[in-house]
C-alpha cells in the first residue's frame, strides 16, 4: 500500500500464514515448536549459553495453556505472563525467571538462523534497506547473548547452525568464510558502538536528573537505536545504574523495522500532461530491441505534445532505464531539423523532447540517433555487467549490484560489500574485467519466460531490482554474466575495449563504488593521467622514470623544513613571551597582558601564550589576530586560576563587542567574531574582567 491505495506487487505470491513450523511441533509432539525445528542443534546451544536447570514440566505447562489462550489485542508480554501464572497456580515473577532465559535461546537460536542465510544471500549489514534488518537482527542476537552471558558464543553458534543446515542447503557451507568475516567485522563496529554509545547514555541520564526528570523518553530510545546502534536493554542498563528509569516497549524491535522498510521504488516523473495528452496510444514499437546497432529509421508522428513532446510509431531511440541515459540524436522532416535531447518513458510510450521545430502530427519523418554517443553508453553497459562478474569472482558471492550510471565519458557500478576494496583486490579485478574482453565473447540478448528464466539462471538475474512483466530480456555473456537487463548492448566483449577502474569510494556503510572508463575513453585518461606526470616531472625536477624516488626526497625535505619551522617558532613564542610578561599589569600580583598580533596564526597565540603562563603561572594571557575576522585566546596559569580568574567567563564576555562567541575551561579558552573593528574594545572587556575577578569583583 502507498499513500493509501494499493499498488500490484511486480511478482504476485499468496501468503497463507499456516505456519509450517507448527505442523512439525504437532507431528513430533515435542515440548515446544523449536525443539521440533532444531532438534539436536537446540540442545547444544542450551549447554553453550549455560542453562542447565530448566524446569522442562514447566515449559510443556505454559506451551499447552499459551496456545489455547485468548489473549486481546495489544496485551503486554507482562500481562500474557501474569495469565499463564494463574492458570498454572505459580509466582508471574519465578514464572518470569524461569522462562526468560530459556526464551532469550529460542530468539538467539531463531536469530542466528535467519542470519546464515541472509548472509550467504549477500545482504550485507547496514544502515538502509534490507541490511539494515541484518543489523537489528546480529545487535539483538548480540544482545540476548549478552544477558545470558554468552556473547563470546555467537560465531560458534553461527558455524552450528551453517553445519547443521548446509546438507539441505549446500550455499552455507560455500559461504561459510565469508558469512563468518562479516560476522566478526560487525562485532567489532558493534563492540565499538557500545563503548561510544554507553557513554552518551550516561550523559544524557545526567541531564535529566539534572532537570529534575528520572524517566527516559522512548523516544530517545528510538533516537539511540537509530541514530547510535544502542540497543534499547543496553540503554536501560547504563541509565537505570544512573538512576533514571527506563521502559521498552515490548513491539520496540518490530517498530524500529517497520520504521525502516523500504518504500515501493518510483518511477521519474513525468510531466502531468503528457500521461494524459497519450491517452490511447499504441505501445512505441521498439526498433533497438529487434537491432542495437540501428543509426536511423523511418518513422509515423502520432502525437504532439506543446510543440516538445513527439511520439512515433516506432522510434530506434533508446529511453532512459536501468541507469543507461537516453538517446539523443535528430529527427528530420520536410527539409527541417530538430535536435532530439531527450526520451521519456511512459509506460509502453516512448515519448521524444525535442529543440527546434516540431514536426506535423500524421508527417513521416526520419530519425537518427547520435552514435558515438550510444556506442559509448552500449561499451559502459557491458563494460558494467563485465565489471560486476569480475567483482563477484574477486570479492566472493555475496557481491550484488546496489546501483550503476552510465554517462558518455565514465560509469560508476555500486556493489555490496562488507569492507573497504584492497588496491590487490582492485588490480585482480580489472586483469579478469579485461580477460573476458581480449576474449572476445558474444553478448547475447533475448526475451524469455520469467519462470524458465529463473529456473534457468536463478535470481542472480535481478542485479539491477526485479524487472516486471511475464517475459524479461536477458543479457548474457557466455558464462562470466547473465542478467534481466533492458539496456542496449555491444554484439561482443571485445568491442567494449580496455577498462579501467579510476576510482573507488565507501558511499554508504556496506556499499563500494567502482568509477571506470571503457573504450576510447580509457586511452584519453590515461593520456590525461600521462600528462600530468610529465607536468609533476617539470615541478620536481625529475624524469617520470625517477618520480617517486624524488618525490619521496622532496617530502623527506618539507617535513625536515616543517621540524626547523616549528623549532623556530617555538623559540619566537618563548622570546615573545618574555617581551610580554616584561610590559605586562600586575593588579593583586597578576601579571595582566592583553596584546594585539594582528599577522599570526592561532596556533601561534597559542604557543605564546602557553609559553607566558608556564614562565608565569601568576599570569593571565589575552592575544588577538585578525584579518577578515577576529580571533582570540586567554590563558590563565594554576596560580591566577587559584586566585578566581576563569577563562571561560572572560571569552564569553570578550566576544561580544566581535559580534562571535567564546568560551572554554578556566586555564583556556578561545573565541572570536567578524567586527574586526572592535579589537581594542573586545580587550579592554577583557582586561576589565580580569582586574574584576583578581581583586574579588
Amino acid at each position: 500500500m502507498v499513500d493509501g491505495e494499493f499498488v500490484q506487487l511486480p511478482i504476485r505470491t499468496v501468503d497463507t500464514g499456516y505456519g509450517i513450523e507448527r505442523f512439525t511441533w504437532i507431528s513430533q509432539g515435542t515440548v515446544s515448536c523449536f525443539h521440533a525445528v532444531y532438534g539436536p542443534l537446540l540442545d547444544k546451544l542450551i549447554r553453550m549459553v549455560g542453562l542447565t536447570d530448566i524446569d522442562w514440566k514447566l515449559v510443556e505447562q505454559v506451551s499447552r495453556y499459551s496456545g489455547i489462550m485468548n489473549l486481546e489485542k495489544g496485551s503486554s508480554r507482562l500481562s500474557a505472563r501474569s495469565s499463564v501464572a494463574k492458570v498454572l497456580g505459580v509466582d508471574v515473577k519465578e514464572l518470569d525467571e524461569a522462562l526468560t532465559p530459556l526464551e532469550s535461546a529460542f530468539a538467539v537460536i531463531d536469530h542466528t538462523k535467519s542470519l546464515a542465510f541472509i548472509l550467504a544471500e549477500g545482504v550485507i549489514p547496514s544502515n538502509v534497506r534490507e541490511g539494515y534488518l541484518a543489523r537489528l537482527l546480529f545487535r539483538r542476537t548480540y544482545k540476548l547473548l549478552r544477558l545470558l552471558n554468552a556473547e563470546d558464543k555467537l560465531a560458534e553458534i553461527l558455524e552450528a547452525q551453517i553445519e547443521y543446515w548446509s546438507e539441505d542447503y549446500p550455499h552455507l557451507k560455500e559461504m561459510q568464510d565469508t558469512i563468518m568475516e562479516m560476522l566478526a567485522i560487525e562485532e567489532e563496529k558493534f563492540r565499538q558502538t557500545l563503548r561510544r554509545g554507553s557513554e552518551l547514555v550516561r550523559q544524557f541520564s545526567k541531564e535529566l536528573i539534572s532537570k529534575g526528570k528520572s524517566t527516559f523518553p522512548k523516544e530517545k530510545l528510538v533516537e539511540f537505536y537509530d541514530s547510535h546502534g544502542l540497543p534499547p536493554e543496553i540503554v536501560k542498563e547504563v541509565a537505570e545504574a544512573q538512576g533514571v528509569k527506563v521502559e521498552v516497549p515490548d513491539d520496540f524491535y518490530m517498530m524500529i523495522a517497520s520504521r525502516h522498510v523500504s518504500a515501493p521504488m518510483k518511477e521519474e516523473a513525468v510531466p502531468a500532461q503528457l500521461e494524459k495528452a497519450i491517452e490511447g496510444l499504441p505501445p512505441t514499437k521498439l526498433l533497438f530491441y529487434e537491432d542495437q546497432h540501428m543509426r536511423s529509421f523511418d518513422a509515423r508522428v502520432l502525437k504532439v505534445i506543446d510543440g516538445v513532446y513527439v511520439v512515433l510509431d516506432r522510434t530506434a531511440f533508446y529511453g532512459a532505464g536501468g541507469g543507461q541515459l537516453s538517446d539523443t540524436g535528430y529527427l528530420e522532416f520536410d527539409g527541417q531539423k530538430a535536435r532530439v535531447v531527450d526520451v521519456l518513458r511512459v509506460g509502453p510510450i516512448l515519448v521524444h523532447k525535442i529543440e527546434g521545430p516540431a514536426p506535423r502530427e500524421g508527417s513521416e519523418v526520419r530519425g537518427e540517433v547520435d552514435w558515438e554517443r550510444r556506442l559509448a553508453l552500449m561499451r559502459y553497459h557491458t563494460a558494467t555487467h563485465i565489471l560486476l562478474g569480475a567483482a563477484r569472482r574477486v570479492l566472493g558471492n555475496h557481491v550484488w549490484q546496489a546501483g550503476a550510471q552510465k554517462e558518455p565519458e565514465y560509469a560508476r557500478l555500486d556493489i555490496t560489500h562488507y569492507k573497504r576494496i584492497t588496491p590487490e583486490q582492485l588490480h585482480e579485478i580489472e586483469r579478469l574485467a579485461n580477460e573476458v574482453v581480449v576474449k572476445d565473447i558474444p553478448v547475447e540478448a533475448k526475451w524469455m519466460p520469467r519462470e524458465q528464466a529463473e529456473r534457468t539462471y536463478g535470481f542472480r538475474l535481478y542485479q539491477g531490482g526485479v524487472v516486471p512483466g511475464r517475459d524479461i530480456r536477458v543479457i548474457r555473456i557466455g558464462d562470466w554474466d547473465v542478467e534481466a537487463c533492458g539496456g542496449t548492448h555491444c554484439r561482443s566483449t571485445g568491442e567494449v575495449g580496455l577498462i579501467k577502474v579510476v576510482h573507488t569510494e565507501r558511499i554508504q556503510d556496506g556499499v563500494e563504488r567502482l568509477v571506470f572508463t571503457a573504450g576510447l575513453q580509457t586511452l584519453k585518461t590515461a593520456q590525461k593521467w600521462e600528462a600530468l606526470l610529465h607536468r609533476l616531472s617539470e615541478i620536481i625536477g625529475a624524469p617520470v622514470s625517477d618520480l617517486e624516488r624524488a618525490a619521496s626526497q622532496v617530502l623527506a625535505q618539507l617535513r625536515e623544513a616543517r621540524r626547523e619551522v616549528s623549532r623556530l617558532s617555538k623559540l619566537l613564542a618563548r622570546y615573545e613571551a618574555r617581551e610580554l610578561l616584561e610590559k605586562a599589569q600586575t593588579i593583586n600580583g597578576v601579571k595582566i597582558v592583553t596584546e594585539v598580533m594582528k599577522d599570526a596564526t592561532t596556533e601561534h597565540l597559542i604557543e605564546v601564550a602557553s609559553e607566558a603562563v608556564s614562565q608565569e603561572p601568576n599570569s593571565v594571557i589575552v592575544l588577538i589576530r585578525y584579518e577578515k575576522s577576529a580571533n582570540f585566546v586567554i590563558m590563565a596559569g594554576a596560580e591566577a586560576v587559584n586566585k578566581g580568574v576563569d577563562a571561560g567567563r572572560i571569552a564569553s564576555e570578550a566576544a561580544k563587542p566581535l559580534g562571535g562567541r567564546g568560551g572554554g575551561r578556566k586555564d583556556f579558552a578561545q573565541g572570536g567574531g567578524p567586527n574586526v573593528q572592535a579589537v581594542k574594545e573586545a580587550l579592554e572587556r577583557a582586561r576589565t574582567m580580569i582586574i574584576k575577578e583578581v581583586v574579588g569583583r
